[in-house]
This record gives structure tokens, C-alpha cells and sequence, in this order.
């Protein structure tokens, strides 16, 4: 089921894009149609329809990506693994009470979380007994947060507890779901000279390939699992980069956010009128008058390129039907948060720079370079000599190169 979001995310003032309203084009190869990616407020003003979560794995084939077939072996190997503990009577349930804190003295829960640990052999050498929650325990229960998207706090309190009584016949119910997600997941590049993008939504992370091997992984913030914020699931290619973009506000969200800030406020924070969405549109100056021919919809606003801009420093375009793409963000606060589902859609990148040296690699950027189109100078689109396959997918469970099993928040709730 969906999880509450942090009180944090009430309070940003930036929201990340979703499709833009039922009138207007969808962003092409120029990016300068109205653009979502981003808000004044965490009130969704949109114009746009609810959007079903759209699942390429519908009419896509197989994968065959060798590093990813070993990724699902693994899974496998997992499903045999938690079906034995299931057949045997499952593992015990952590009973009710006050948190439990490293240091405190609870027979019941500890015993109990001991045990449960155990089962599942996560617990290593901790399995010695005592009501003393301390030492290879407390490390041991934070090791199992990390690995179910949890807050790792080591803290033994009501959510923790939820999902260590999960039943184990329910996680393999999970890994099975997961396994027929995989099997229906599109072909990626194979070869040595083979590169892609893959982000898996509830795991909060996008990583990139090269020649079947990881190269990059980061942390990134999707949309959020009610309304139409989801992030779409399907597959596209990146042609090009943009530093220092313009974020084209939607008239809805510019009528009722940005119009009754008046002149002042709205010129301090670098946003201007504009006569359509183009990057060489007719500016018009920041007066009341003209504030009130963008409420009447004659005339736009957009917000200039900079490092308060809603869209971050850079944004990496995939061309598609949603307005979806890769994007730094302002809000890195986002990235300290285990549930990272703010956005309405659009993926904002933890490292963008990073990603933007592996992204233009083959084209002699470093790091340095990315980040000093990012932050100087004037807007600058930069084609890609060789396009890269996207894939945004949703495989709630995953087992690491350790064979430790990963069971994510089901943001989408697509688990059943």
C-alpha cells in the first residue's frame, strides 16, 4: 500500500513535471512547451488529466542485458530461498509495544526480532540471547531498513515492525510478482560498446550501462503515487542535453501561484513574461498590466536559467508522449528522505553533473566541463552523437551481488 510522505514534502516549494495540460504540445526536440516540471506550490495546479502508470512491459519482450540476467537469477535463487522459510512455518511476529532504542532492556520484542532475524540470516553472529537490544542487533536490524526502504535509525518502532511481520509467504508472493515484471521488461543493448539508462522507480535509483556492466548508480526522486503524478513507465532514447534551461510555467500553476506575487516579487526570482513558450519569444516587461494579460492568458511566464530555476542546471531530454525526462533539482534535501516519491513525474538526478559526464563521455566531457555549462554561461542544448536508450521500470524486489533480497515501498501499489 502507499506509505505517507514526509511533512517535507508539504513544504517544498518544488514539484517535479508530469504531462502538460490536455491542450497543449508535448515538449519536442525545441523543449518549449509549457513545462510541469516544477512548481510555486505542492498544490498540483495542472491542467492534465489523471494519467494511468503506462507499463511498456505490455508489449515489450524480454530482457537479455547479461548483467541483468544474472541480476534475476539472483531473484530466483531468493524466491527458493524465503519459499523454504515459508513451507516451514514462516518466521515469528515481532509483538506490540513502546519502541524499542539501542541500549533498552524489551524480552518479548527482542527475542522475537532476534529470531526473525534469523531466519531470514541476516542476523550473522548476533544470535546469542538477551532482552538487551544492543550490538550486532542493533546493526543487523538497521542492515534489514536499509534493505525494505526504511528510515535507517535502528529504531524498533511501528513501521519497522510492519514490515518485519510481513508474512514470508506474502515476500514470496512479492518476489514472484516482481519475476513475472522482469520477464516482461523490453530488450536493453547488448554488446561491448552497449549504453543505457535504467531507473527503477521504487527503488529510488537510476543506473547506467556500458558494455552489460554497471557504470553509475545515484539516487533519484520520482513522482508521487496519487493523482497524476506518477512516473510513467515505458522506454525512449535521449538525444540531447540542456544546461541552464528555462522552466515555461503551465498557465494554471502561473495564474494562481505567480500572478498574485505581483511584479516585484516574481521579477526577484528571475521569472519573466514572455509572449509564447520559445526560447527566442518577445519579453515584455514585469508590469501589473502585463501580469494580468498572462491571468487572461494572452501571454506567458517562464523562469530564466539559474541555479534557483525549478528545472536545477541541466536537464537530459528523452523525447516523449509524457513530458518525462532526467533533471537536476534545487531541492537536494529530497535525496536525505527513504521514500523519495515528490515529483509530479519527471526523475531528478542526486549527482547530476556525474551523470552528465557519462551521458557526453564519448564525446570529451568530464565532470569539470558538465558542471561549468551548468553553471555558466547562457542556455546551451548539446546533441548526443549517439543516443541512449531510457528505461524506466518498477521491480519493487531485487537480491544485490551479496544475494541480500531488497524489498522496496510499493509506491504504485503494483504488487497486488
Amino acid at each position: 500500500m502507499l506509505q505517507p510522505y514526509a511533512l517535507l514534502a508539504c513544504l517544498l516549494a518544488l514539484v517535479a513535471c508530469g504531462d502538460a495540460s490536455s491542450t497543449a504540445p508535448v515538449s519536442g526536440v525545441d523543449g518549449t512547451a509549457p513545462d510541469p516540471s516544477a512548481s510555486v506550490s505542492t498544490t498540483d495546479r495542472s491542467d492534465a488529466p489523471v494519467r494511468p502508470v503506462v507499463d511498456s512491459s505490455a508489449t515489450s519482450p524480454a530482457m537479455s542485458a547479461d548483467s541483468l540476467v544474472a541480476a534475476r537469477a539472483r531473484l530466483e535463487e531468493a524466491r527458493a530461498r524465503y519459499r523454504r522459510i515459508a513451507d516451514g512455518g514462516g518466521w515469528p511476529t515481532i509483538p506490540e509495544g513502546d519502541l524499542v532504542e539501542p541500549g533498552d532492556s524489551a524480552a518479548a520484542q527482542v527475542e522475537a526480532l532476534r529470531q526473525r532475524l534469523a531466519a531470514t540470516g541476516s542476523l550473522g553472529d548476533a544470535a546469542q540471547a538477551g532482552a538487551v537490544y544492543d550490538g550486532p542487533l542493533v546493526a543487523a536490524l538497521a542492515r534489514f531498513q536499509a534493505r525494505h526502504g526504511l528510515v535507517v535509525d535502528s529504531l524498533l518502532g511501528g513501521n519497522t515492525r510492519e514490515a518485519l511481520n510481513v508474512p514470508a509467504s506474502e515476500r514470496v508472493a512479492q518476489i514472484e510478482t516482481t519475476l513475472d515484471r522482469w520477464d516482461d521488461l523490453p530488450d536493453v543493448p547488448t554488446g561491448p560498446d552497449a549504453r543505457y539508462v535504467m531507473v527503477n522507480v521504487p527503488e529510488y535509483t537510476v543506473r547506467a550501462f556500458e558494455g552489460g556492466e554497471e557504470a553509475l548508480q545515484m539516487e533519484v526522486v520520482v513522482g508521487a503515487g496519487y493523482d497524476d503524478r506518477a512516473t510513467p513507465l515505458f522506454h525512449d532514447t535521449m538525444e540531447h542535453v540542456i544546461f541552464r534551461p528555462y522552466w515555461n510555467v503551465p498557465p494554471s500553476i502561473a495564474t494562481e501561484e505567480l500572478v498574485p506575487d505581483g511584479p516585484a516579487a516574481l521579477q526577484e526570482r528571475d521569472f519573466e513574461i514572455i509572449s509564447h513558450y520559445a526560447v527566442d519569444a518577445t519579453v515584455y516587461d514585469m508590469t501589473a498590466a502585463n501580469l494580468q494579460r498572462v491571468a487572461n492568458g494572452s501571454l506567458r511566464i517562464r523562469q530564466g536559467p539559474g541555479p534557483d530555476n525549478a528545472l536545477g542546471l541541466v536537464k537530459y531530454m528523452f523525447p516523449n508522449d509524457y513530458a518525462v525526462y532526467l533533471h537536476d533539482t534545487p531541492a537536494d534535501q529530497l535525496f536525505e528522505e527513504a521514500d523519495r516519491a515528490f515529483s509530479h513525474g519527471c526523475i531528478r538526478l542526486e549527482r547530476p553533473a556525474e551523470f552528465g559526464a557519462w551521458v557526453l563521455g564519448p564525446q570529451g566531457w568530464d565532470e569539470a566541463r558538465v558542471r561549468e555549462n551548468m553553471t555558466t554561461g547562457d542556455r546551451q542544448r548539446v546533441e548526443l552523437e549517439e543516443t541512449i536508450p531510457v528505461y524506466i521500470v518498477y521491480l519493487p524486489v531485487w537480491a544485490d551481488a551479496d544475494g541480500e533480497v531488497h524489498f522496496s515501498q510499493d509506491v504504485y501499489d503494483l504488487l497486488g
